[in-house]
């Protein structure tokens, strides 16, 4: 295996300096190190396993235990007209709307602050 390292890590002058017998011979004892899959093809059935063994994420409505937690934060609901009176570093009034909403199946409060008067976001 130490001789496959080395040719991954960089060992390609090893390689040109082989025979053509020599480095067919290499190519058959790394294909039985592999599997007789090529890396490629194995990294992607690996990656293409872990995939489906992972649970499905999609956004679910929360349980009912939890949805009781979370009303609290429908105060927060909807959308504010905000006024600000910035004082530093100089006087001015800043104007924006600002938007809340459930995200992700309504477990959290997505808020957005819009463009204010100023030109800020």
């Amino acid at each position: 295996m130490s001789e496959y390292l080395i040719l991954l890590l960089g060992g390609h002058a090893r390689h040109d300096a082989m025979t053509d017998d020599d480095r067919q011979a290499h190519y058959e004892r790394w294909g039985e190190y592999v599997g007789g899959r090529s890396t490629v093809a194995r990294a992607i059935a690996v990656g293409l396993a872990l995939c489906l063994a992972m649970p499905v994420a999609v956004a679910q409505a929360p349980s009912a235990q939890i949805a009781a937690k979370l009303e609290v934060l429908e105060v927060f609901l909807g959308s504010w007209e905000v006024t600000v009176r910035v004082r530093q570093p100089e006087p001015a009034v800043v104007t924006y709307t600002e938007t809340y909403e459930w995200a992700l199946g309504g477990h959290f409060l997505q808020g957005d602050s819009g463009p204010k008067s100023d030109g800020t976001r």
